[in-house]
């Protein structure tokens, strides 16, 4: 009883926040499983989704920059969470100046964060920054996803599951 009061709070907190941000159930539920086949915890797999739908990208892109997110985290473990590498891309995108996570995923990545803040200035607009982000990180971060994908094949297929079943 427990876990389910926790889950319909955390599903409703997420619903309400997909809605005013424009995305649909169907795209708030795939990113969200994309997010939870990889980590397997429902907060963290909400709260990273909230935070990359904040940035206002259409759902292909929005399917991309979590492939991102998961593939730093496929590199580094939690030493760079998704939920906090969401926020700080979010937060990045907002201020054009590089923030937490994303300055780690950025200089364990070899990129320098002057340079890349440099170039954040040079952004007219947060949709500029935006794809900003997401050419750097798939320069850095692409293949690592794709990695983790098929050395955990099954584990995702049963996290996916059950978060269809949840």
């Amino acid at each position: 009883v427990e876990n389910s009061k926790e889950y319909l709070s955390i599903m409703g907190q997420l619903e309400a926040s997909s809605q005013r941000l424009g995305y649909t159930t169907q795209e708030t539920e795939q990113t969200y499983t994309q997010l939870y086949g990889i980590l397997g915890d429902n907060q963290t797999a909400a709260t990273a989704t909230a935070n990359l739908q904040a940035l206002g990208l259409s759902q292909q892109d929005l399917t991309e920059m979590t492939e991102l997110a998961i593939g730093a985290w496929a590199q580094y473990g939690d030493s760079i969470p998704i939920d906090g590498l969401a926020e700080a891309i979010n937060e990045t995108a907002q201020t054009g100046v590089i923030t937490e996570q994303f300055a780690d995923a950025l200089n364990w990545a070899g990129i320098s964060e002057d340079e890349f803040n440099e170039k954040l200035a040079a952004c007219s607009d947060e949709s500029e920054r935006n794809r900003l982000i997401m050419e750097t990180l798939s320069g850095a971060y692409d293949e690592a996803s794709g990695a983790f994908y098929r050395n955990n094949e099954a584990l995702v297929a049963s996290r996916e599951g059950q978060a269809q079943l949840d």
